[in-house]
């Protein structure tokens, strides 16, 4: 597991991978899909509780924002 140092910055949290000598800015929205998939959870358990801590509306896409946060976490090897 890689050992990433975590901050928070105003309301965006800065992850460093020293790895990569590399900065990621993640907004609250990825920094709590980051969390939970830290924690394990879901895809659904995780849309449940952005609908909530956020006040989505029902209709909002938020599936669709989850599986392009976590490929973005990816692609940046935070996942």
């Amino acid at each position: 597991m890689k050992s990433l140092v975590g901050k928070k910055v105003g309301q965006d949290f800065m992850i460093y991978d020293p790895e990569k000598d590399c900065v990621h800015v993640l907004n609250p929205v990825a920094y709590r899909i980051y969390q939970l998939r830290h924690e394990g959870c879901s895809v659904e358990t995780i849309a449940v509780t952005l609908r909530s801590e956020f006040n989505l509306a029902p209709d909002y896409p938020v599936l669709m924002e989850i599986e392009e946060g976590i490929r973005s976490l990816d692609r940046l090897g935070l996942a």
